[in-house]
């Protein structure tokens, strides 16, 4: 039976099913724009995490240039064994921020993915 000539009841059913389809479709509608908009807000704030974490690499590559041509030039063996120490410590940090910045790539690389769908 066609449903432009059910009975009234069957009219008011169908009706009402668009209507619940309409607001449902409205409702995911709200829930994927919001999602999208955290996921462009994280993606912002990874983007950000990166520029500083890059940041803090160049310097810590830089101080430990410093420290290397201080060694090299340094004619004091207590100054070098210092330095030396200070040395390996940049150099931990350096590898400690170059872990951090392949985990934000990676997090921007999947922020990037969930909004391409």
């Amino acid at each position: 039976m066609d449903w432009q000539h059910g009975t009234g009841s069957q009219k008011f059913s169908i009706y009402h099913d668009d209507q619940a389809k309409a607001k449902r479709q409205e409702e995911w509608k709200e829930r994927k724009e919001a999602w999208e908009k955290r996921v462009r807000e994280d993606l912002a704030r990874n983007i950000e995490r990166l520029e500083k974490a890059e940041s803090a690499l160049v310097k810590s590559q830089a101080h430990a240039n410093e420290l290397r041509e201080r060694i090299r030039c340094a004619g004091n063996e207590s100054f070098k064994e210092r330095a030396g120490t200070w040395l390996k410590e940049e150099e931990e940090r350096s590898k400690s921020i170059e872990q951090w910045v392949g985990r934000v790539k990676e997090w921007i690389a999947e922020d990037e993915r969930k909004l391409r769908g």
